[in-house]
């Protein structure tokens, strides 16, 4: 099964209880993460079509969320995230390796419930060849 998590390297920009922008010089994953523009979300279904908007099995609400291969649940962002060594948070750098980055050469904006900044291993992380632009 091909997960999907959002991620945005150093120097994106955040808008946090609009206090204004500032730029952040960390990377960060993304999560409960409720709109995407189209031209995004397009490249990450080519990636997996299991990755699409679903209601939260837990609050019900409408979100980006990866379903299960096998029985069509969705599965929630604290499950991929948000747990120490889990799937885009390995504890160990062999594991961090197995994660691919594909890079979305377009800019854009998204409505999230939240964020993880500075994750651990995410330089150990491997870079796909193939920029989605």
């Amino acid at each position: 099964m091909v997960a999907i998590g959002i991620a945005l390297d150093a120097g994106y920009q955040t808008c946090v209880d609009g206090s204004g922008w500032r730029t952040v010089r960390c990377p960060a994953w993304l999560f409960d993460v409720e709109y995407l523009p189209r031209r995004v979300t397009v490249r990450l279904r080519r990636l997996s079509p299991l990755f699409r908007v679903a209601a939260s099995p837990t609050t019900g609400g409408r979100r980006w969320l990866n379903q299960c291969p096998h029985c069509g649940a969705a599965q929630e962002d604290d499950y991929l995230h948000g747990e120490p060594d889990v799937a885009f948070m390995p504890f160990a750098a062999r594991v961090a390796r197995r994660i691919e980055l594909h890079a979305i050469e377009v800019p854009f904006a998204a409505v999230i419930g939240g964020f993880g900044d500075d994750p651990p291993l995410f330089a150990e992380m491997r870079r796909a060849d193939d920029a989605i632009g």
